[in-house]
C-alpha cells in the first residue's frame, strides 16, 4: 500500500489536467473551487510540478484577465 504522497503523485497528472479544463467553467462555483485546488497544489508540490507549472501558468494567466473583464462589463450593463 502506498503512502499518500505517492498516491497523490499518481493522481496528480490526471487531477491537473482536469482542474485545468474546470479553470474556464462557465460557473462561478466551478471555477473558484479549481483556483482553490490549484492553490492547494502549488502551496504543497511548489517547483517539484516541474513541467506542469508551465501548463497550470498558463491557464491562470489566459483565463484571468478574461473572466475579470467580462465581470466588468456585466456589472456596468
Amino acid at each position: 500500500m502506498d503512502d499518500p504522497y505517492t498516491t497523490i503523485l499518481k493522481l496528480l497528472p490526471v487531477l491537473l489536467k482536469f482542474v485545468l479544463m474546470c479553470v474556464t467553467h462557465k460557473k462561478e462555483i466551478v471555477r473558484m473551487a479549481s483556483m482553490k485546488l490549484l492553490e492547494f497544489v502549488l502551496e504543497t508540490k511548489g517547483c517539484s510540478l516541474d513541467t506542469s507549472m508551465v501548463f497550470i501558468l498558463k491557464a491562470i494567466l489566459t483565463t484571468y484577465p478574461s473572466i475579470s473583464v467580462n465581470a466588468t462589463n456585466l456589472s456596468i450593463s
